[in-house]
């Protein structure tokens, strides 16, 4: 099957159908998360179930959408920032989609097997921000605040082996939420650096704001930000996604093109 007989296959009615409803899932929870100030965002749901329903190019199609359409609505609902993000939501849909189609919703690993994958990626995330805290020691306002990120940074790699170890769903959900979140940090980071001056009024203002007083510039200080907020949203994200994917019926999820991501029947 050629790249575009995959992708019409993929957009069949039931796609969609359930692409509308994924944009609303996006704003509405995204908006209350972003009015509550929470250091997260939780805006990607719909994003993330439309690409493991209907495969990466779907998923991103929604996310790129749900930006843009956020963007335009007028207030307060509206939140004109997120359309910048548009490139992050559709890195969001394509990575959902490719983690999914390589079975990580799906695939069963040893105990060992999860607990490895785990420390691994928790490994990755502490270096990148102990590398951020080190280069805020070169500064004449370093601050020991600097190394909250590497404390963090343990701490989610801890539940998440706990996760793994409990073994109460596929380890690879965990794993793919913390790189997903990396590779989200790293996209976005230049941007809100670049078009908002980290400032964006989301609730990782604040994240932002202790990470510069620390010491750290500001295309710095919003990366360290993201690699907190970002592998923790997408992390906990794919336990929201896998959960209500887990509460829907075999025979509705049968009926999308990608449902082999999730059964093996």
């Amino acid at each position: 099957m050629t790249l575009t007989e995959r992708i019409r296959n993929d957009f069949t009615t039931i796609t969609l159908a359930l692409i509308p409803v994924a944009l609303v899932l996006n704003i509405v929870v995204g908006q209350l998360v972003a009015f509550l100030k929470l250091p997260v965002y939780l805006d990607s749901l719909g994003t993330m179930l439309v690409a493991i329903l209907a495969g990466p190019f779907a998923g991103a199609i929604t996310g790129v959408l749900s930006n843009l359409v956020w963007s335009s609505l007028p207030p307060p609902i509206g939140n004109p920032p997120v359309a910048f993000f548009a490139g992050t939501a559709l890195g969001i849909g394509l990575l959902t989609g490719l983690f999914a189609q390589w079975g990580w919703f799906k695939r069963a690993l040893t105990r060992a097997q999860s607990i490895g994958l785990v420390l691994g990626v928790g490994t990755i995330l502490g270096m990148l921000q102990l590398f951020l805290a080190i280069q805020a020691m070169s500064s004449l306002d370093f601050s020991p605040l600097a190394f909250v990120g590497v404390a963090l940074a343990i701490i989610l790699t801890a539940v998440a082996t706990f996760l793994a170890w409990q073994g109460s769903f596929p380890p690879l959900v965990v794993v793919g939420g913390v790189v997903l979140g990396i590779v989200s940090a790293i996209i976005s980071a230049p941007v809100a650096a670049a078009v908002f001056g980290g400032v964006t009024g989301s609730g990782t203002d604040l994240l932002v704001a202790l990470f510069q007083s620390s010491g750290l510039q500001v295309v710095q200080a919003n990366l360290a930000q993201g690699l907190i907020s970002d592998p923790f949203d997408k992390f906990v994200s794919y336990i929201i996604v896998w959960a209500i994917l887990r509460g829907m019926s075999h025979r509705l999820v049968g009926q999308f093109p990608r449902s082999k991501n999730l059964t093996e029947s």
